[in-house]
């Protein structure tokens, strides 16, 4: 298995920094922090983080209040007449406990769609940076690309120049055997034949050096060409393996997007579903016990008080 790029205290202490400069600690803004990572990791080791910190939310175990239980003491002892009293008081506080429930997994629920709202937008903005940084990669790949059709056309005119002077070489060299002919022909005229023979040899000398020359020119132009275009080469491999890292770096904002809005949408029907139990439990509240008949038939249930105890309400 890979391991993380980042240890879980690098993470955290980027969000933590993060906070103090009041932006919102998403998984691009950690990425971005960091300056590396996966967005959905960093923000796995945050949220982590965050709920050790502040404590897990648990399920309430359902389980009377202080005050209900003070209440149903006070009906055990308190006279048939308050029955009707407190019962509507404990509907009432029940109600209102229901509600604030739902209020509470409401308001969760908002901050996480606002929380999926924020990683939306900061995917959203690295897709756009990493957009604009391939565009400007493929300019430079462009311009590189031009650049090597100029050095492929600089050699190609290098080695047209090389052949007229090896023409020319040529042409020196066919000169020197004429005269070389005509040195032979001319033995009667060994004295100006003779003069001419040193000035031929001394044309054959520069006409070499100038043939050196023009030889070493040709070896130092193919030499400069071949390191210029292996250069170019070189050059070009690592624009392309850039290029295709952003595009993967591209992907995987797109991917991380995608969840979020998967996410969102979950969440806004777990909010209209317990819309609906509320409603559902509204609408199942009994209805209250109407006048005194009531009261006279609780009154008749109460239990008998023990002889020697005494009424300890009068």
């Amino acid at each position: 298995m890979r391991p993380a790029e980042f240890t879980d205290e690098q993470i955290i202490q980027a969000g933590q920094a993060l906070e103090a400069k009041g932006t919102n600690v998403t998984g691009f803004a950690l990425r971005k922090a960091i300056g590396g990572g996966t967005p959905a990791r960093l923000v796995q080791v945050w949220n982590a983080f965050k709920d050790q910190a502040g404590g897990e939310l648990m399920e309430a175990v359902p389980e009377l209040p202080i005050e209900l239980e003070e209440l149903v003491g006070q009906l055990q002892r308190g006279m048939a007449d308050s029955i009707k009293q407190v019962a509507l008081t404990i509907h009432d506080r029940a109600t209102k406990g229901a509600e604030k429930r739902v209020s509470d997994v409401v308001r969760l629920s908002n901050e996480q769609q606002e929380q999926a709202k924020r990683e939306i937008a900061d995917a959203s903005s690295a897709v756009e940076e990493l957009e604009n940084e391939v565009d400007g990669l493929r300019d430079e790949l462009q311009g590189k690309a031009e650049e090597l059709a100029a050095a492929h056309a600089a050699a190609q005119e290098a080695a047209i120049k090389s052949a007229q002077q090896a023409e020319r070489l040529d042409a020196a060299t066919a000169e020197v055997a004429e005269l070389r002919r005509q040195l032979d022909a001319c033995s009667q005229e060994r004295d100006a034949a003779k003069r001419e023979g040193e000035n031929a040899r001394a044309d054959v000398k520069v006409a070499q050096a100038r043939a050196q020359e023009i030889e070493q020119a040709k070896r130092d132009a193919a030499a400069a060409h071949a390191e210029r275009v292996k250069d170019l080469e070189t050059s070009l491999a690592d624009t392309r393996k850039t290029i295709a890292s952003k595009d993967q770096q591209i992907a995987d904002a797109n991917e991380q997007a995608a969840q979020a809005r998967e996410q969102t949408a979950r969440l806004s029907g777990q909010i209209e579903v317990i819309r609906a139990e509320q409603e559902k439990a509204k609408a199942e509240v009994p209805a209250e016990p109407a006048g005194p008949p009531a009261a006279q038939k609780t009154a008749q249930k109460k239990p008998a008080v023990k002889a020697g105890q005494g009424d300890k309400s009068k």
